[in-house]
């Protein structure tokens, strides 16, 4: 009795109280779900823990020089149009071409797919602001559906160059000396701007329902202990610690290694004329601030063809494959082993797998479906910090 006119009075209480908080919204209509398009990757959908990519996020991309950068953001762009989506490329390196882009994207002659070489750092950031407002002014407009987003790409940050403000660090500093010329003072200039540009990003993303990517340098850390070396993280991430701090999602791309088959029995791999397919990259996902923030990294992988054994571009059925198989639904051994069985199919070997999995789009479809349906189930393979 004395408990329910305690309860009594406390809801009475509460009652009161909740009027002077009625000017403000509750968390749940706030802090929304984590929204996420799915792409190409399958391995990287099933690695982020929210099915997809991150929209309305920045994301911060790094990894060694020539293993998979770019071709994983192409990826990503080709995955966005595939959506009906809008993805525009900020080539700062200067070295991508249309040539590639078109070898391995389906969608690189799509009028929603947008670049741009811009010539300074401050020009980067007024191209990118316009396109984001544009996006949401034709939203807005009823042009497109209410759903369409966007993904922005800049390649890299290491290239954008201030224009103002490094011609007077330029002036100043003719004797300077560091590894910039300037004392190291340039690259505290596009550090601060990166931070200052960052403070605008974020919250214009979620307002323009768009993804953000932005490669930066990685290089050598000559401080590294012998645990980071070790674990293969003795390097360091350019571009101040901005937008690293500023990521929702940080992905490291490198070279796993080749994709090829042996033929011969020599054990001497030159002597059995390997022949190679193409190459396995790895994504790290060193951090996350998408459904829970972990003290641990999760690995995964994608595929690229050089056109021996399917077509040039991403390989997309030995990423399906390789999961379908951790998750046991497809079968390994057989006759002499080698076999692979699922349903209906058996093919000898993995790139007899792969080579009729993509000349079948619709099985291959049916089995990345299958595959997509298991990731609840099937946790992503984590390797300590």
């Amino acid at each position: 009795m004395r408990r329910a006119l305690k309860d009594k009075e406390r809801a009475k209480g509460f009652a009161a109280a909740a009027k002077r908080f009625a000017g403000f919204q509750h968390a749940g209509d706030v802090l929304s779900p984590v929204r996420a398009k799915t792409t190409r990757f399958v391995q990287l959908d099933h690695g982020t823990r929210v099915n997809g990519f991150p929209i309305e996020r920045f994301v911060l991309v790094h990894g060694p020089s020539g293993q998979g950068k770019t071709y994983f953001t192409l990826g990503i762009e080709d995955s966005f149009l595939d959506h009906g989506d809008f993805a525009f490329h900020i080539d700062a390196e200067r070295t991508t071409p249309i040539k590639w882009a078109r070898s391995v994207m389906r969608n690189a002659n799509s009028e929603r797919f947008f670049a741009s070489r811009p010539a300074t750092y401050e020009e980067t950031v007024k191209e990118v602001r316009k396109f984001l407002l544009a996006l949401k002014a034709a939203r807005d407009a009823g042009e497109v559906p209410p759903e369409t987003c966007a993904v922005v790409v800049v390649d890299s940050l290491r290239k954008l160059v201030p224009s103002g403000i490094m011609a007077k660090i330029l002036k100043d500093s003719k004797d300077a000396k560091g590894i910039d010329g300037m004392g190291g003072r340039a690259a505290q200039i596009k550090a601060a701007m990166n931070a200052a540009w960052m403070d605008e990003l974020i919250p214009l993303l979620e307002e323009t329902q768009a993804a953000f990517i932005a490669i930066t340098r990685e290089s050598e850390d000559p401080n590294a202990d012998k645990w980071a070396k070790l674990a293969g993280l003795d390097f360091k991430v350019g571009g101040g610690k901005a937008p690293f701090y500023d990521s929702s999602l940080v992905v490291r791309v490198s070279r796993a290694g080749w994709v090829s088959e042996k033929k011969g029995e020599d054990e001497d791999a030159e002597k059995a004329k390997a022949i190679v397919y193409g190459e396995r990259h790895c994504m790290m996902i060193r951090k996350s601030k998408l459904e829970v923030q972990e003290d641990r990294m999760t690995r995964c992988y994608f595929h690229t063809s050089n056109g021996v054994l399917v077509p040039q571009g991403f390989d997309r059925a030995r990423d399906v494959l390789e999961l379908a198989e951790k998750f046991d639904i497809v079968g390994t051994g057989g006759k002499g082993g080698g076999w692979l069985t699922w349903q209906r199919h058996r093919w000898q070997g993995r790139h007899a797998a792969v080579r009729k999995l993509t000349a079948s789009p619709d099985v291959l479809l049916e089995l990345e479906t299958q595959v997509r349906t298991r990731f609840e189930d099937n946790e992503p393979e984590e390797v300590k910090s």
